[in-house]
């Protein structure tokens, strides 16, 4: 074989990938060589071969070192910043001008003489001579997103600036210790439901919460989505991260559709009663029929708002004007009415993100204009309604993006082609996942200033007082899987963690937002240490923490976290308890049996730990059924330090069923599931109102001592 040069390994150090990793049992496993040069590949180096990687090398070391300064800056507030000057050996001795012109527009300019540097260190590379420094920024910059431009002799160069505060916003004091539900509002439905839940359900639901003493309402990310054909039902895979879904509109709170003789008549129509009436009915959530059915009232209401001169036209003209990518999404889904959805196959003129006129279905865009007008209506009402409940506003953020999606047709640069995000082999998945998403690339992320990032942040917090980040470590590095390889042959790809974390303490400071990050699975160790810097808020998840130890089984989960006994990616409470996960990984081909037995041996030492170390506290008798231990955890999370405990509403009458399960396409049903009680009945339902009452109640107990 080949001897592979050590070049190849430099070079892909360099470029910020990963040559291995610790599983989840401690083992090392390398990357191998064809996994590097395809992720070199898509980080742009021009690699084909291992031999081409000595000369690469040299460039990429040459053009690191003729870099004055980074693309991005960091200035963490409160504390004395520096960044890192190269210039030639022959510039040494000049005077550095610095010029910095906030993001209001207002500048200010001084010099830096030599005599000024903190730190200076004369290098070489491949013949050339250049002078690193270490050069202290001013104090008390204000916080943005500013300009910063130096000036050494002819030669200048500007970058980015992000001042930012350490902490993210509620970082400070004590925090509300509260309590919330989870359920994705697909599955809430009421007896009159069309199929799946909408923003008035959403609403009923809050208010039921507030009634009860309860802080949040969380869902599954409420993002655009695909649903023409099946298999795009993952609110993971959105669209776009920059809109929103109309399947969620609630058609009866639209102002057009008071006095809509066309509706009405729509409504009454017998083949109209009889699709909602097999919507309603099936226990599965039927997409395509579901937004075909809605989507021909929305366009009816689209035609009348656009067909006369409606005083409701400027808040369109409004949204436009603080959303300019509006016009270009609803372009893009015009064009996909049009020639296909799956942009990749348009002319190469449309594929360049910019449609002009004639290139794409004039109703659909206007249909799309419209629907983005209601839903950003009634997230608003949401989000005002929550606030006069004091009621958190809850979003969730995912991870990735549908490639065939607008973000990545509108913001090609911003994407990693050829590769997908994913997670390495681990305890639960011996073959590693496949996520079917492509990565933000780091570097051209950094040219950028962020640009792509930051409009998603904002898309969310504008309604958001609680933003959930999907897959935090993905701040620091993601695990990237090259086009036809399998997942145990991909490799980390690093981050720039800082400028992420300042872009959202920025962010969460300036919308009063408070942010949590999703921390499961395979972590390095400096992620949760940023989170604690920056005050970022970590999961405390009952079915990752529960040891088979009576007197340490379940830790405090802090004063910084949302604490929960699943998510959504994990059996619902009694089908873990029960160990019927267990049967269902084996069916799935996940476990052999003899692992099985293990496992199953270890979840039974794991029930008599937790049900001892509940009684060590008070909070479970005699009673050893699944509901009484459900309710015993769940005051036990309510005792915490816990800033946030939140309820899988659907543990609360002991479904076994997970609304997903990882890895799994056609195997199980997944994103579907409607929950197995209507809105009313959860409503009037006893024994769900008493477990509720309680946790709200155990919020109140002091958490010092446990």
């Amino acid at each position: 074989m080949t001897e592979v040069p050590r070049e190849l390994y430099e070079l892909a150090q360099l470029n910020g990938i990963e040559l291995g990793f610790n599983d989840l049992d401690g083992q090392y496993r390398a990357a191998p060589p064809e996994t590097l040069l395809k992720i070199l590949g898509s980080l742009d180096v021009p690699i084909s071969a291992p031999h081409q990687a000595r000369d690469l090398l040299r460039e990429a070391r040459l053009a690191s070192a003729r870099l004055m300064i980074e693309p991005v800056i960091v200035a963490w507030q409160g504390a004395t910043n520096f960044f890192w000057l190269r210039v030639a050996a022959e510039d040494a001795g000049q005077n550095v001008e610095c010029r910095f012109i906030e993001e209001s527009g207002a500048a200010r300019a001084w010099t830096v003489s030599p005599e000024d540097f903190v730190e200076c260190h004369e290098r070489e590379c491949d013949g050339y001579r250049y002078v690193e420094r270490r050069v202290r920024l001013p104090d008390e910059l204000p916080t943005g997103y500013h300009r910063f431009e130096l000036f050494v002799g002819a030669q200048s160069v500007a970058a980015m600036l992000l001042s930012a505060p350490n902490r993210a916003y509620g970082a400070e004091g004590a925090a509300k210790r509260s309590w919330g539900v989870f359920l994705p509002l697909y599955a809430l439905h009421r007896r009159a439901s069309w199929g799946a839940g909408d923003f008035g359900d959403l609403e009923s639901l809050n208010d039921w919460v507030a009634d009860r003493g309860g802080g949040l309402v969380a869902t599954l990310p409420l993002l655009a989505s695909f649903y023409d054909l099946p298999g795009d039902e993952s609110p993971y895979r959105p669209v776009s991260r920059l809109f929103w879904n109309e399947l969620f509109i609630d058609v009866t709170r639209i102002p057009e559709s008071q006095g809509c003789s066309q509706l009405e008549s729509l409504l009454a129509a017998a083949d109209v009663l009889a699709t909602q009436s097999s919507l309603r009915e099936n226990r599965l959530v039927e997409y395509g029929r579901q937004m075909e059915l809605k989507r021909r009232m929305l366009e009816i209401l689209a035609k009348r708002f656009f067909a006369g001169d409606s005083p409701r036209r400027h808040k369109l003209q409004e949204l436009i004007g603080g959303m300019p990518e509006l016009e270009q999404y609803a372009r893009f889904r015009g064009a996909g009415a049009k020639y296909g959805r799956d942009w990749t196959h348009w002319s190469s003129q449309m594929q360049r993100g910019e449609l002009p006129e004639g290139y794409f279905d004039e109703e659909t865009y206007r249909y799309h204009l419209y629907v983005q007008m209601i839903v950003a209506e009634q997230l608003a009402h949401l989000a005002e309604g929550a606030a006069r409940r004091d009621l958190t506003w809850y979003l969730d953020l995912p991870l990735g993006v549908h490639p065939q999606g607008f973000d990545v047709w509108r913001y090609p640069d911003a994407f990693a082609q050829n590769v997908s995000g994913g997670a390495p082999p681990d305890g639960f998945f011996t073959g590693g996942q496949v996520w079917g998403f492509l990565p933000l690339h780091p570097q051209r992320l950094r040219r950028q200033g962020y640009g792509y990032f930051l409009s998603v942040l904002r898309a969310h917090l504008s309604y958001a007082k609680l933003l959930r980040i999907d897959h935090v470590m993905g701040l620091h590095r993601l695990f990237w899987i090259p086009e036809g390889f399998a997942a145990r042959d991909g490799a980390y790809v690093r981050y720039a963690a800082d400028e992420f974390y300042a872009v959202l303490t920025i962010e969460s400071q300036r919308f009063c937002a408070r942010v949590i990050g999703e921390d499961l699975g395979t972590v390095p160790p400096e992620t949760r240490v940023a989170m604690d810097r920056h005050r970022v808020g970590r999961l405390f998840v009952v079915q990752y923490e529960c040891r088979a130890d009576e007197y340490h089984a379940l830790s405090d989960p802090g004063p910084n976290s949302v604490a929960s006994l699943n998510t959504h990616d994990m059996p619902p409470f009694a089908s873990y308890w029960q160990g019927l996960d267990i049967d269902d990984r084996v069916d799935l081909g996940l476990l052999k049996e003899d692992e099985a037995r293990g496992q199953r041996e270890h979840r039974a030492h794991t029930r008599q730990a937790v049900i001892k170390f509940l009684r060590h506290r008070g909070l479970l008798n005699e009673d050893e059924s699944t509901e009484a231990v459900l309710e015993a955890c769940l005051a036990y999370l309510g005792q915490s330090h816990a800033e946030v405990v939140l309820v899988n509403l659907e543990d609360l009458w002991g479904e076994t069923l997970p609304q997903n399960t990882p890895g799994t396409v056609n195997e199980r049903v997944n994103w579907r599931r409607k929950t197995r009680l209507t809105f009313e009945e959860i409503a009037d339902d006893p024994c769900i109102d008493r477990i509720v009452r309680r946790v709200a109640d155990s919020r109140k107990w002091s958490p010092e001592g446990l």
